[in-house]
C-alpha cells in the first residue's frame, strides 16, 4: 500500500453563524461534549494511519496552533499556514502551494464524515482526475444537513451548485476530497480573494472531467449553524 498523503485542513473561517459561541475560539476548538471538535476531527484520521497534518488557519488561528503544539506526540506532524486576511478556500491553499505534496487529503475543519479516507486516496491513485470528492446521497435535507448540490455521472461530478433547486444535483458534497497539486493550475491570475475551491475552481476542473465523485454511505456532519452543531452532538450521545 502507498503511503498516506499529507492532510490538510481548511480551519480559517470566523464562523460567525454560531454568534457568541465564536466571539473568542476558532469555530474547530468548539467544544463537543468536552472535546474541541478538531480533536475528534484529527483522531479519527491518526486511527486510519494518517500521520501528517498540515492546517490552513485564519481567525484566531494562534488557539489552534498552540493546541498542537503543546502536545508532544504531535508536535513534529503539524504544520499551519496562517492567512491575514480571508483568502478563501482556494486562496489559502495557493498561499501553502509550497507545504503540498503532490497528492493531499483535503478537509473542511468544521466537517466530520466517518468513513475510511484510504479509499479515497486509492481512488484517486487508480485514475487520471485531479480529485475525488467524497459524495453522500441527502434524502432528506434539513436545517441540520446540507441540501443536495452535486451531479454525479459515471463515477464523475459534472456540476456543482451551491443554492437552488435542479433535479440533476442528486448528491451533496460531504467535506473532504483527495487532490494532486495540479488543482493549483485551476486558479487563475486574475482571481481575487476570497477564492472559493467548490464555486471558482471546481467548475473549471469539471469541465476538463478531471473531478470524480466516491460516494459514501455515512452522513456528514458539520458545526457551522447552531442546529447543525446540536445535530452532530445527538449523533454522538
Amino acid at each position: 500500500m502507498s503511503e498516506l498523503p499529507l492532510v490538510v485542513v481548511l480551519c480559517g473561517g470566523r464562523g460567525t453563524r454560531l454568534g457568541a459561541l465564536t466571539a473568542e475560539l476558532p469555530k474547530p476548538l468548539m467544544p463537543v461534549l468536552g472535546q474541541p471538535f478538531l480533536e475528534r476531527q484529527v483522531a479519527l484520521l491518526e486511527r486510519q494511519g494518517f500521520e501528517r497534518f498540515l492546517f490552513l488557519t485564519g481567525y484566531r488561528g494562534e488557539q489552534i496552533e498552540d493546541y498542537f503544539l503543546r502536545q508532544e506526540s504531535r508536535r513534529q506532524r503539524v504544520r499551519f499556514s496562517h492567512e491575514e486576511t480571508p483568502l478563501g478556500t482556494a486562496g489559502a491553499l495557493v498561499q501553502a502551494r509550497s507545504f503540498l505534496p503532490d497528492v493531499f487529503l483535503l478537509l473542511n475543519g468544521d466537517s466530520y464524515l466517518a468513513i475510511d479516507y484510504r479509499r479515497l486516496h486509492e481512488r484517486l491513485l487508480e485514475a487520471d482526475a485531479v480529485g475525488v470528492a467524497a459524495a453522500y446521497r441527502n434524502p432528506t435535507p434539513s436545517d441540520a444537513i446540507e441540501s443536495n448540490n452535486l451531479a454525479l455521472r459515471d463515477g464523475a461530478v459534472t456540476l456543482y451548485r451551491k443554492r437552488g433547486a435542479d433535479p440533476r444535483l442528486t448528491h451533496m458534497d460531504a467535506g473532504a476530497g483527495v487532490y494532486r497539486r495540479s488543482l493549483l493550475d485551476f486558479v487563475l491570475p486574475d482571481d481575487r480573494p476570497p477564492i472559493s475551491l467548490e464555486e471558482t475552481v471546481w467548475p473549471r476542473i469539471i469541465a476538463r472531467h478531471g473531478l470524480l465523485a466516491h460516494v459514501v454511505g455515512e452522513p456528514p456532519f458539520d458545526i457551522g449553524t447552531p442546529a447543525r452543531l446540536a445535530a452532530f452532538v445527538e449523533h454522538l450521545a
